[in-house]
């Protein structure tokens, strides 16, 4: 689903946080599999946290990207999600 829509002001400092439980109470790791993050964002694999600086657009973009979120015993889920960077 979306995550939500980053206005143009808020590029460098908006964050989003993806969530998983392992029921081991194992760690969990997150990667992008398909599609991208928008331009400028990335994921860090531990915490979920997917944050900028985005890049500036001319025009609202939206970007669907797929994250895996996979447990230490090779267990997984896909969950597809899109983010909107706005121009205004």
């Amino acid at each position: 689903g979306s995550l939500g829509t980053v206005a143009d002001a808020n590029r460098a400092t908006d964050t989003f946080t993806l969530e998983a439980v392992d029921p081991e109470s194992g760690a969990v790791t997150f990667n992008v599999t398909s599609g991208a993050l928008p331009a400028g964002g990335s994921l860090n694999s531990s915490t979920g946290v997917i944050s900028g600086p985005f890049d500036a657009v001319g025009s609202p973009t939206t970007s669907t990207f797929t994250v895996t979120a996979k447990d230490s015993s090779s267990n997984y889920v896909d969950r597809q999600f899109s983010i909107t960077i706005s121009n205004v």
